[in-house]
């Protein structure tokens, strides 16, 4: 009698921590908060590519289009000369072909330039698959701005957008050039 009251109580309690366990799990998978942030002034989205790019330790992807990709280099060529002698790996994505662009062409003997096809106008930063920036290029007269971006150190959502515009399968943004 005792060996089944016994396995009857163990039966109770294991019934219990399942109860339990399936109540915090019902309760953690509703809609997470993520934090994104937007910003808007080019003054202030240039400074973030730059701290975003300065923070890189192990690997920065930089996608954008052929206009972003001459703003993006103008403004942080010396923070990528000094990832190179650090080690740090550097991929630069555009549309600009390193045989008949001069800048890709300069480019392509220190960092690793792919050709690829992104007509919009797009800057898109990885940094160590942990943070990311995605800003919008625009003209304003013969001058390209940044006109807004948004951050974020949620590698869930960079996850996410890197799917979107980079995944070789189905590219969304771009795809590679033959």
């Amino acid at each position: 009698m005792n060996i089944v009251k016994g396995k009857a109580n163990d039966f109770s309690s294991v019934v219990q921590t399942l109860s339990e366990t399936h109540e915090t799990v019902e309760n953690d998978t509703g809609p997470l908060k993520k934090i994104v942030w937007y910003l808007t002034e080019n003054r202030d989205i240039m400074e973030k590519c730059k701290k975003i790019i300065s923070r890189t330790q192990t690997v920065v992807t930089v996608m954008t289009s052929a206009d972003g990709l001459s703003l993006i280099f103008n403004s942080t060529h010396k923070i990528l000369d000094k990832l190179l002698e650090k080690g740090v790996e550097v991929k630069l994505c555009s549309p600009l072909d390193p045989k008949k662009n001069p800048l890709a062409r300069e480019l392509s003997y220190l960092f690793e330039v792919e050709m690829k096809d992104i007509a919009t106008p797009v800057i898109f930063i990885d940094s160590d698959h942990e943070s990311f920036l995605l800003a919008r290029v625009m003209k304003k007269g013969d001058e390209k701005q940044l006109e807004s971006a948004i951050f974020s150190d949620d590698p869930g959502l960079l996850s996410m957008i890197s799917l979107l515009l980079m995944d070789e399968k189905m590219p969304i943004l771009s795809k590679p050039l033959m």
